[in-house]
């Protein structure tokens, strides 16, 4: 049975994989699963979950409670992955959240990467119109070559951006031929956050910009190595390791592996039309799936709290009324251009692996439906986790 919680957009109820058949919970927000998962080792009992119609009733008692994590090994949360799936913006979500302020070189960074997001988005556009010969107006051609001659990719510290490329970039954001570049790379890598960015470039190109957070949200940037961000929890140290999700980062991943406290795996509900950035021939979902199979399978966490998240389902929600799900997935039976159906397909391939894994009762896997940019989803709940 899908809830909806009153004033809030509809997403998926939570589950949590136990015995044979998922159980559900009202949807509350990841980052509360999260807290409260490391926090509240009752939350996991014999039958898989607590009976629970609600979020308070979800965090009562976890205040008594030392943690069993804190006391044998420190906290060290692991995000994983596929690239693409959003890790490294459920990151900055975590950073917000937790009162842990941008330093300003962050900020300035943000900054920088954001030029970077649309000189990169612009090149992008143009490598779709040459492979799918989209005829182009003169105009649009005067656009794309003053761009790129004029040898900008990146910006000093404290540059604002070049205010003469401003209408260039309109121009061609603009123009129907960009718009239908746009649609075709819909079922590529191309990074979803340009209309958002392009949509937004006369308050961008201002010489006082400086990106909110949502800016901060929505920049893209591919996680190369190994990245660790440390959180204040309840007065306890905390580690989120973050690594790169594309096939050559994964190598990486071994390094990381020890002494996990919770794995965060996310997926890109959004990618299930779409292929790798590094391989044209290989569905994203798909490679999702391959992927939650060895690491439900690997042994590496085989005591170890696992999050799901299948991420990004604002952007799923409007995807599925343009793009058929069964043109990729034939097996999926739900209705077209039904989201909620689409969303419980995707929920029970990946249960079914956690399942045939073993991942049930105290082992059990937490499933999200959640948008990571969605900030103001979860805000209200902080005070009451550190409570």
């Amino acid at each position: 049975m899908m809830l909806r919680q009153s004033g809030t957009p509809w997403y998926p109820t939570m589950s949590l994989l136990g015995g044979p058949t998922v159980r559900r919970w009202r949807t509350i927000d990841l980052a509360q699963s999260l807290f409260y998962g490391l926090y509240n080792d009752n939350a996991r009992t014999s039958t898989g979950a607590k009976n629970s119609d609600n979020v308070s009733s979800i965090s009562q008692g976890t205040d008594d409670i030392e943690p069993h994590h804190i006391q044998n090994k420190p906290i060290k949360i692991l995000l994983l992955g596929a690239g693409g799936s959003g890790k490294s913006t459920f990151l900055k979500q975590l950073q917000v959240l937790k009162d842990e302020p941008f330093t300003s070189n962050d900020i300035e960074t943000f900054r920088q990467l954001i030029f970077n997001n649309l000189i990169g988005g612009i090149g992008d556009l143009s490598s779709i119109v040459k492979e799918n010969n989209i005829k182009v107006s003169n105009e649009v051609r005067w656009h794309f070559e003053t761009i790129q001659d004029s040898g900008i990719i990146d910006l000093g510290d404290g540059e604002p951006f070049p205010i003469f490329l401003r209408e260039h970039f309109k121009g061609l954001w603009e123009d129907p031929s960009m718009q239908q570049a746009w649609k075709y790379g819909k079922n590529t890598a191309l990074s979803e956050n340009l209309p958002y960015f392009f949509s937004s470039i006369d308050r961008l190109f201002e010489r006082s910009y400086v990106p909110n957070e949502q800016d901060i949200m929505r920049y893209n940037v591919r996680t190369t190595g190994i990245s660790e961000t440390m959180f204040n929890i309840r007065g306890y140290p905390a580690a989120v390791v973050d690594v790169g999700g594309q096939r050559s980062e994964r190598r990486k991943w071994i390094f990381c592996l020890e002494n996990v406290t919770c794995v965060v795996f996310s997926v890109n509900l959004n990618g299930y039309d779409q292929h790798l950035f590094e391989d044209n021939n290989t569905n994203e979902m798909e490679e999702a799936l391959r992927l939650w199979e060895l690491i439900i399978g690997g042994g590496w966490f085989s005591d170890t709290l696992i999050i799901l998240l299948l991420n990004k389902f604002d952007l799923f929600k409007k995807k599925v009324q343009t793009s058929d799900i069964r043109a990729f997935f034939p097996d999926f039976r739900g209705p077209t251009r039904d989201a909620h159906a689409g969303y419980e397909y995707f929920e029970r391939r990946f249960a079914k692996i956690a399942l045939k894994g073993g991942r049930v009762d105290e082992k059990a896997v937490h499933i999200f439906a959640t948008s990571a940019t969605d900030t103001n989803r979860v805000r209200g709940l902080m005070p009451a986790l550190e409570e």
